[in-house]
């Protein structure tokens, strides 16, 4: 795997750890937990189909919302907006931003695991002129989602050789509003964005787009390779419920692979995920249908995601605390 600049990797990679959804959670948060706070005792919990389910993302809305609604099984699922939620442990099965699974495994002491990748591919920059080289960055303002002001703080720091430079500057936005704002305001921007954002943005404007792949080799130190496939999504379960609930989480896996395999053809998306976006039916179906969704899991699931992060080693960009997850990370049927 070859080492790349970070002019613009950290941004798009940034992009890998936050969700696009317009609504906004009910519950108000009276104070931001400093640690995440995931249950790593020795308590058995009641074995019960009534299975938390968090998810984070449009994919991931989508499949879940669907397996409810052709599942058996009886299953509590909150879409959230934010990821305090995650961070606090509310939840026994999650699907969210494949960097950040490792760093709940590292900050809550191994109590999560990694079961499943669900989705490669989901990162683009846009921008009014063209991305051929370094140079054509000089003097842009990059559009980041807003990741909370620890890692806006990372990011600050490791832009900033690169804008004295370059004279990159950086801007946050927290949801398709504030994006849309800010690309008006600054016409010489790059926004970094994931689906659905990726198409409501380029129908706004006759954007030139670049996905991950197109883009790192222009950094790289050897122009003709690339990344390859970039994990995007990962679905995780605590620990402590693999463990009392092995058989309702591995049918629960079942379901979502061929709720993943069979949607393209036979899903429908419920109207809760289309008000949630601000998209029409059709619409979401398509930008659905033109995601690289999969479903991964046992020994390759495992290959895949060591390579993922040795690839973020490499470049300096291990976007969570401590070392690499132990073997006890990867959860196996």
């Amino acid at each position: 795997m070859i080492k790349f600049r970070k002019i613009l990797f950290i941004p798009i990679l940034a992009l890998a750890i936050t969700s696009c959804r317009s609504e906004e959670i009910e519950e108000e948060k009276t104070s931001k937990k400093d640690e995440i706070q995931i249950e790593s005792d020795d308590t058995t919990k009641p074995v019960s189909t009534d299975i938390r389910i968090n998810t984070t993302t449009f994919a991931s809305d989508i499949i879940v919302d669907d397996l409810e609604n052709t599942s058996k099984d009886s299953y509590d699922i909150v879409h959230v907006s934010d990821y305090e939620s995650i961070e606090e442990g509310d939840f026994d099965i999650a699907v969210v931003p494949a960097v950040m699974a490792a760093n709940l495994y590292n900050e809550t002491g191994g109590a999560v695991q990694l079961a499943a990748i669900t989705l490669l591919n989901n990162l683009y920059a846009l921008s009014e002129t063209e991305i051929l080289s370094p140079k054509d960055l000089i003097g842009k303002t990059l559009l980041i989602p807003d990741l909370g002001d620890d890692y806006d703080k990372f990011i600050e720091s490791k832009l900033s050789v690169a804008g004295k430079l370059l004279g990159i500057s950086t801007l946050y936005y927290k949801n398709y509003d504030e994006l849309v704002n800010l690309s008006k305001e600054n016409e010489s921007s790059v926004a970094i964005v994931s689906q659905p954002n990726l198409y409501k943005l380029s129908s706004k404007k006759d954007y030139k787009r670049y996905d991950f792949s197109e883009i790192s080799p222009l950094f790289s130190k050897q122009n003709d390779e690339g990344v390859g496939d970039f994990i995007s999504e990962v679905i995780i379960v605590k620990k402590k419920f693999a463990q009392d609930n092995k058989e309702y989480l591995d049918q629960f896996l079942k379901e979502y692979k061929n709720r993943v395999d069979d949607f393209k053809e036979n899903g429908k998306i419920s109207a809760d995920t289309i008000n949630a976006y601000d998209i029409k039916s059709d619409e979401a179906l398509n930008i659905y249908n033109s995601m690289d969704t999969v479903y991964i899991d046992g020994d390759t699931m495992v290959g895949m995601y060591k390579v993922f992060l040795d690839s973020l080693s490499r470049v300096n960009l291990d976007l969570y605390k401590g070392d690499k997850p132990a073997e006890d990370f990867y959860y196996k049927k």
